[in-house]
């Protein structure tokens, strides 16, 4: 292959995820504002122009690799659920696959999504219009969209699913991001956490006299 057909097809394939998994790293060792897209290309192979390419600044690679691996786990959970027969898994055991593989990826981004959150926060600027905001609305609505059709497939009382949606996206993010700070003495176990909160997020939808199918 010619050095143009190398080039296009870095910049149509394995460059935009060589950029991510180099920008996971870098950012990781150094936090947003001492990583440099130079430093990125490099690590990825590739040239400044197609880091440029594929993100239109530091600020978008950033968000892509933090945000993209949370993306694609509730991306893939909602398509294997949404191929399963109703009552084919009990709905707690359901929750608990969902809550406990949300937790895992969370706690995998740890480092990145503390940085992120550290610089959405003090760096001025203002994030109301960012891609991170995008690209988290475009999560919790997926979130919400399983939730919602899990609530309609098995018949569970109406409940107010925006709300919902957040509330245990949040006690996740706050579980796997601050563990430490919410169960200081590391009473329970990641599966007790996991278990409790599906059993409540269950238990909670399901309309009185009846029983979680």
């Amino acid at each position: 292959m010619c050095a143009a057909g190398r080039e296009q097809a870095t910049i149509r394939g394995e460059g935009r995820a060589n950029l991510l998994g180099a920008a996971r790293e870098v950012f990781a060792e150094k936090g947003f504002a001492r990583a440099g897209i130079r430093e990125i290309a490099s690590r990825a192979g590739v040239a400044v122009a197609v880091a440029y390419w594929h993100f239109d600044s530091k600020r978008g690679l950033f968000e892509a690799a933090v945000t993209e691996p949370i993306s694609t786990f509730v991306s893939d959970f909602f398509s294997a659920w949404g191929e399963r027969e109703l009552g084919e898994n009990p709905a707690v055991d359901e929750a608990m696959a969902y809550f406990g593989g949300l937790y895992d990826v969370l706690r995998s981004e740890r480092e990145l999504l503390l940085a992120l959150l550290a610089d959405r926060e003090f760096s001025g600027e203002d994030v109301k219009s960012e891609p991170l905001q995008s690209a988290f609305d475009r999560l919790l609505d997926m979130h919400e969209g399983l939730i919602t059709a899990e609530v309609g497939k098995r018949g569970y009382r109406p409940i107010d699913t925006y709300l919902w949606t957040r509330i245990y996206f949040a006690a996740i993010l706050g579980m796997a991001l601050h563990g430490n700070l919410i169960d200081h003495q590391g009473a329970r176990t990641k599966e007790q956490f996991v278990r409790e909160l599906a059993e409540m997020s269950i238990f909670g939808a399901v309309a009185p006299g009846t029983s979680p199918s």
